[in-house]
């Protein structure tokens, strides 16, 4: 084996992921529930459950993956630099919460707002160079069809992730105006958005274990 942290790290990762991917088809569900129940008190309740707990399994993914990534980092300096922007996401969600929780300021709301994005691009651009880091270790053990996987879903990722971005601050604007319209729109473009965010994950689940069986070698 001659990458044993890089094996260590990834297998955490594809465990997260697999985490990941319950916890996206859980977001898609919540959505689809919102969507038909907004004027169906229960469905609403249902939705918001689901929410909360995946949530919660956000967390214990983030965990897995901070892990996965400091131990992937110590063989290959591409997953290194994925470490540090994941440890930069979270600060400055730390600090978006904290403005956040600042009621009565529409300013320090409007910051949090675009900290969040930024939250948002500094997630996507760990994942390229995670990926991007595999898809090296890949090239360096000969295996080309993993090295091209690697990099072609980097892209496809980077597209996915925008999509659901761009969908989820269209949506964040409209939903001002309390039109029915508006809020079947707002709706429609929250199940969009996660089911993109759904497809980066299982796209991503299957690399990383295919991935780890490589590592293993």
């Amino acid at each position: 084996m001659r990458f044993p942290n890089a094996y260590k790290g990834v297998k955490k990762l594809f465990i997260a992921e697999i985490l990941a991917v319950i916890a996206a088809l859980l977001t898609v569900v919540a959505a689809i529930l919102a969507a038909a129940g907004i004027n169906n008190e229960p469905l609403v309740l249902a939705a918001g459950g689901m929410i909360i707990a995946t949530g919660i399994i956000f967390v214990i993914v983030f965990i897995i993956q901070l892990v996965g990534l400091h131990q992937g980092g110590k063989d290959e300096p591409q997953i290194k630099v994925a470490f540090f922007l994941t440890i930069f996401s979270v600060i400055l969600s730390l600090v978006a919460s904290i403005l956040t929780a600042i009621r009565g300021n529409a300013v320090l709301t409007d910051i949090a707002k675009y900290i969040n994005i930024a939250v948002d691009v500094a997630t996507v651009i760990a994942l390229l160079y995670t990926l991007l880091g595999i898809a090296t270790l890949a090239k360096k053990l000969g295996d080309d069809k993993m090295a091209k996987f690697g990099r072609r879903l980097a892209w496809v990722v980077c597209i996915l992730f925008v999509v659901a971005i761009v969908m989820n601050l269209f949506s964040g604007i409209i939903s001002k105006n309390t039109q029915q319209w508006v809020t079947v729109t707002v709706a429609v473009l929250g199940i969009v958005a996660a089911i993109a965010e759904f497809v980066v994950y299982v796209l991503t689940f299957v690399y990383y274990g295919k991935a780890t069986k490589m590592l293993k070698q």
